[in-house]
This record gives structure tokens, sequence and C-alpha cells, in this order.
């Protein structure tokens, strides 16, 4: 499902994926593989990630913890959503998703639940204010049009830090499986600018922003 914010542009991308093959693949017999790459290329060619890396907008992604569609035998670290998330920031902030961080968005990805998260973010020492505080220079010197060659004077910490900071403005989670609604309380935008939620919370997720915006569902 994909919303947009009526008013401040946006997209909300709810209980989705990257792109459609490995999904398919993981669901047909090995000797259809072929057949079905090439009929997906042709007819079925839904390649989200594709797209959202050359939309300049908001982006929230709501991750659904038990997704049955979206993942292999519902397991959290092989939901598409996870490689969607990736290919964005990769696109995004280059300099901060590389060989010597990428594993610590991996691992957060992978932790199980909302407490699993928060912890690898205080194992490694995540400090929002600070972050904000990076990226809001940042953009106040360079502007907020994508990519954002942000990192190249950080640290591999420092760029872990900020790499899960950004991870946790992009993606929501829900413990719910794939058709099950979500709360409204969900259906928020991050910021124009940065893609920041406005107010940070103690359990480092974005869970209450007090943010809003009108959305007008699309397809």
């Amino acid at each position: 499902l994909v919303f947009v914010g009526s008013s401040s542009g946006g997209v909300i991308l709810d209980a989705t994926f990257d792109e459609l093959f490995p999904l398919a693949k993981s669901r047909v017999p090995d000797y259809l593989e072929n057949i079905t790459h090439g009929m997906i290329k042709e007819c079925f060619d839904l390649n989200i990630a594709q797209q959202m890396c050359c939309y300049q907008g908001p982006i929230s992604i709501i991750r659904r913890e038990n997704d049955e569609m979206m993942s292999i035998n519902g397991d959290v670290s092989t939901n598409r959503a996870n490689f969607l998330l990736i290919k964005i920031l990769q696109t995004r902030y280059p300099n901060i998703v590389t060989t010597d961080t990428l594993q610590e968005l991996l691992q957060w990805l992978k932790a199980p639940k909302e407490w699993g998260r928060r912890q690898v973010m205080i194992n490694i020492g995540v400090d929002q204010r600070m972050c904000k505080s990076i990226l809001t220079q940042y953009m106040n010197e360079n502007g907020s049009e994508y990519p954002w060659l942000l990192g190249d004077k950080l640290g591999v910490e420092e760029k872990k830090r900020l790499l899960l900071f950004l991870a946790s403005q992009y993606m929501l989670h829900h413990d719910s499986t794939h058709c099950q609604p979500v709360p409204p309380d969900m259906m928020e935008l991050p910021g124009k600018n940065g893609n920041l939620f406005f107010s940070s919370t103690p359990s480092l997720s974005p869970s209450n922003h007090g943010y809003s915006d009108p959305f007008s569902f699309i397809y």
C-alpha cells in the first residue's frame, strides 16, 4: 500500500517490498525460476526501490514484523522492506551506508521486536540530539536535495550511529501480519527537510512524533 501526504507531500509504504522477483523466487520450484523471472520483467516489473531511489520527498516505511507475504517463513530478517530501506539509504547517503557500517544496520533490522532494536542502538551509543544536529547542520549548509555527501569527515563509529538513527527515521515497525490494519498514528510523515520526525523519544523509536498530515490513498 502507498499513501501520499496531500498537503506536505511524501510517501508512506506499508507492508511493501523492494522488487517483486525475490519474493516470487522463494515461492516457485527451481525449474520455474527463469520463466518467472522473464514474466516479471516483461509484465509485472514492480520495482519499488528503483522508483523510491529517484524520489526526493519524505519517505516512511511501515514494516510488519510477522509479515508472511513479504518475508520467507515469517523471518523478519528476510522481510523485503529491509532491502528497500537499505537501497533508499544507500542512494540518499552513499558515504554513510558502506561496507563498514552495513552490518550494524543488518543487526538492527533482524533484532527481535522494539527492545532488540533499542538495545542495538544503545550498544553503539546512538545520541538522537547529536545525530539531528549533524543532519541539520549539513542541510543548512548544503540544502536538502539528495544524495547527501555527508560522512566523508566522520569516523566509522560515528557513521554507524548516524546510520541507525536515519534507519529509525525512515522505518516504523508494527507487530502484525500482512493484512492487519495499522493504527492511525502510524500514518505520519517525517518532515520535508532531512526526513526527520519533529520530536525525539526516550525509546529511540519515532512512535509519537507530534506530526500529522491528511493522506489520500492512491493505490
